[in-house]
C-alpha cells in the first residue's frame, strides 16, 4: 500500500468518527471553497440539490462523507482546526468517564511491577532510540545475553502483554533510524504501545525508589529539558532522605 492508499484509508476511517456538527463544519468550509457548486457536485458524486442543503446546514450523509473529507483537507482552509476540535471533544468525553485515568492506571501497574534494571533498559531506549543486546548487557550488568533476553522475555514484555496489552520491546533485524537515516541492524526498540506508554507519562516527572536489601536505589525521570550536574548531595535525618542535583 502506497502512501496516498494510506492516507485515503485513513481519510475514509476519520470520516466514520467525526461527529453530525464535525462534518458539517467541513463540509460548509469545502462548499465554501468551491469555485462551482456544480462541479463540486460531480466531484463528489451527489447531486446539486444535495449540495445546496448541506449549504443550508443539513448533515451529508455517511457515503458521502469520505469523499467530502477527502476533497476538504486538500482545498479548504480550517478544516485542520475542526479536526483538533473534534479530537479534543472526544478527548473531554474520554476524561469525564474516567477512560484516561483508567490507561493512565494501566501504565502505572506496569512500572509497578519492574526492577530497577528493567527500568533502566526502557529509558535507555526511550532516550537512544534503539539499543543493540551488547549495550543493554552492559548498561544492567547482567551476567550474560541470555540473562538480558530471560529479563525481556519474561519480565519486561510479559507484564507489558498483561498490563497494556502489548510487549514493550521488540528485536528488529534492520530497521531505519528516522532521526539519522541509518540502517540499524540486530538491535531492541519500543514497539508502539511502549512509546504510547511512555508518551503518556510526558506531562509529569515520574520518581521511583527501589529497595534493594542492602541498597536504596532512585530513579528521576522528567520530560523537563535542562541539564542536571552529575554530582549530587544526599543528606537522611528523622526517616527522611533529602537528595539535591545542581541545574
Amino acid at each position: 500500500m502506497n502512501s496516498e492508499e494510506r492516507r485515503e484509508k485513513a481519510t475514509r476511517k476519520l470520516a466514520g468518527h467525526i461527529t453530525e456538527e464535525g462534518a458539517r463544519e467541513v463540509t460548509q468550509l469545502l462548499i465554501e471553497a468551491a469555485e462551482d457548486e456544480r462541479e463540486l457536485a460531480g466531484e463528489i458524486g451527489c447531486s446539486y440539490p444535495a449540495i445546496k442543503k448541506w449549504k443550508a446546514g443539513q448533515t451529508p450523509g455517511d457515503g458521502f462523507l469520505p469523499r467530502i473529507m477527502s476533497l476538504a483537507l486538500a482545498r479548504a482552509v480550517g478544516v485542520e482546526k475542526v479536526l483538533v476540535k473534534e479530537f479534543f471533544r472526544f478527548n473531554n468525553l474520554c476524561r469525564e468517564l474516567g477512560v484516561l485515568e483508567r490507561g493512565r492506571n494501566r501504565i502505572d501497574r506496569f512500572f509497578s511491577r519492574l526492577d530497577r534494571e528493567d527500568v533502566e533498559i526502557i529509558r535507555y531506549l526511550d532516550r537512544n532510540g534503539f539499543a543493540q543486546i551488547d549495550e543493554l548487557t552492559r548498561l544492567v550488568e547482567a551476567g550474560s545475553h541470555s540473562e538480558l533476553l530471560n529479563r525481556i522475555k519474561d519480565k519486561i514484555n510479559r507484564w507489558a502483554e498483561l498490563c497494556l496489552g502489548e510487549p514493550m520491546m521488540e528485536f528488529r533485524r534492520s530497521a531505519i533510524d528516522q532521526e539519522t537515516g541509518r540502517t540499524i541492524t540486530f538491535a531492541w526498540w519500543l514497539t508502539r504501545a511502549g512509546m504510547e506508554a511512555l508518551k503518556a507519562e510526558t506531562d509529569k516527572d515520574r520518581l521511583e525508589v527501589f529497595d534493594e536489601g542492602d541498597r536504596l536505589t532512585v530513579l528521576y525521570s522528567t520530560g523537563k529539558d535542562f541539564p542536571l550536574e552529575p554530582e549530587a548531595s544526599i543528606s537522611f535525618s528523622n526517616g527522611i532522605l533529602s537528595i539535591e542535583v545542581e541545574k
